[in-house]
């Protein structure tokens, strides 16, 4: 069995090292990326704005904590039905490694400039991992812990990605404090994340 991190924000490289979840991880990359490589190039004007201009300052001003991020990229139909098979092997072969149960929680699929907006996910505490695969190097996952209310600049953490697969784990407090985290994409970046239960 692989143990969970004992840190809060951190990569989770033993996952990966799981010949099983190797193989379901690129079985998913081979279904989806093309499909989106496809639609992106054929209708890059219908792929929504980009969502991660506003900056985290604004949204503490605003007094709004936004439980879910926004996506720049609509979901088509065939990237979640290439998926969704994939994402329900890919939870039972995790759920084997950790010798635990997982909760599935999104599939996530984003391409250059844009991303996922700030939200804190305060209303489902728990460990979060997420399995990210980029075509390029460059996307990133930011991080800011801050007191609910609280309006003052945070310090912010940045998880750099690699091209290829990696597997992100952080841990959404419960209580008055928040983890803010966003996502920007640098290529074609898909995400696969599951809660301990």
């Amino acid at each position: 069995m692989i143990a969970l991190p004992d840190t809060e924000i951190g990569e989770f490289p033993e996952l990966l090292e799981d010949p099983t979840i190797q193989s379901l991880l690129q079985q998913y990359a081979d279904a989806v990326f093309p499909l989106m490589s496809r639609d992106v190039e054929l209708v890059p004007d219908q792929f929504g704005v980009q969502t991660t201009s506003l900056s985290l300052v604004d949204i503490l001003n605003s007094g709004k904590e936004p439980q879910k991020g926004e996506s720049g990229t609509p979901v088509r139909g065939d990237w979640l039905k290439a998926s969704q098979a994939l994402f329900g092997q890919v939870k039972e072969a995790v759920e084997a490694a950790l010798g635990m149960e997982v909760i599935p929680r999104q599939r996530n699929f984003s391409y250059r400039g844009r991303g996922i907006t700030w939200h804190t996910n305060s209303d489902f505490p728990g460990r979060r991992i997420y399995f990210v695969g980029n075509l390029e190097a460059g996307s990133s996952t930011a991080f800011a812990r801050v007191e609910k209310g609280s309006t003052d600049l945070p310090d912010v953490e940045h998880l750099v990605e690699r091209q290829g697969w990696q597997c992100h784990s952080f841990v959404i407090p419960e209580g008055d404090q928040r983890l803010w985290h966003a996502v920007r994409a640098q290529s074609l970046r898909v995400s696969i994340g599951f809660t301990t239960s």
